[in-house]
């Protein structure tokens, strides 16, 4: 019955102590190998990965366009979807009140 959370829990303490870190990429439409390298090499770059990148993508139309990048409990989302969603809550905001 544990054996899943096990199993889960084992492979995390793997990839700390073979300093891997998981990165998920979820796009509208898939990635070619040329944006892949160049996304690899911004995440070495930023400092906030290993130098061992393990990369999964995932295809989700409803995201329109863009991408939604998570890893070690971070998320950000640069998704046409979520740019869409900010402005509907901003004009949702709007206390707009008509004057004639």
């Amino acid at each position: 019955m544990y054996v899943p959370e096990i199993a889960a829990e084992f492979v995390d303490q793997y990839k700390k102590i073979k300093k891997i870190t998981s990165v998920r990429v979820i796009s509208a439409t898939p990635l070619s190998d040329s944006v892949l390298e160049n996304l690899r090499a911004k995440l070495l770059g930023s400092g906030q990965t290993t130098v061992n990148l393990e990369i999964e993508t995932i295809i989700d139309p409803k995201l329109i366009g863009g991408f939604v990048l998570e890893f070690d409990n971070k998320r950000y989302d640069a998704s046409v979807a979520n740019k869409l969603a900010e402005l509907k809550s901003e004009f949702l905001k709007n206390q707009y009140v008509k004057e004639f």
